[in-house]
């Protein structure tokens, strides 16, 4: 069953957004832990780049979605258009709010537990929520759920490894 809705309609924002809040706030988490930092500050690591990356996707998709309709709408393109028409503003708010959940799956065992070893207990989180959203994403677009989960779960462990390794570069130890 396809769903072409509201949600169907920013189920790229909200995919990208998710997606990518998970899989930057765990590469930032892995990064600086890689290179011995305190949970203190990974904790701090993850709330900036989660609300920067919010704002700096969400312009980006309001500037990228309203160069999309002016193209659209622009010239001889009127043919079967209102089909893709979509508000900039509603793309850029369903990329922030995305991108904020998704920075926020890694943080959870931080916070919880600050004072321990939390990136194994961030990154299974992560998988298990990377893995749950990809299989989810078929409820809209259809396709097979196990293989949009390992799709979206294989593309954030690249970004986990790359992150721990480049961090590892710096650590003191």
């Amino acid at each position: 069953m396809h769903h072409k809705g509201l949600t169907g309609k920013f189920i790229g924002q909200i995919v990208f957004g998710f997606e990518d809040g998970v899989i930057s706030s765990l590469g930032i988490a892995a990064g600086l832990a890689g290179a011995s930092l305190s949970n203190f500050i990974i904790i701090i690591g993850i709330i900036v780049q989660a609300f920067t990356g919010a704002v700096s996707m969400s312009a980006g998709t309001y500037l990228s979605t309203k160069s999309e309709m002016q193209y659209l709408t622009s010239g001889k393109r009127h043919r079967d258009i209102k089909h893709h028409i979509k508000n900039p503003l509603d793309a850029a708010f369903f990329m922030f709010i995305s991108y904020i959940l998704g920075s926020m799956v890694p943080i959870v065992p931080y916070v919880i537990n600050a004072f321990g070893q939390p990136l194994i207990p961030a990154l299974i989180i992560s998988i298990i929520g990377l893995f749950i959203f990809g299989s989810l994403r078929t409820i809209i677009t259809g396709g097979s759920w196990i293989k949009n989960g390992i799709e979206m779960t294989v593309i954030g462990m690249i970004a986990f490894v790359v992150g721990y390794f480049i961090g590892s570069l710096f650590s003191p130890q």
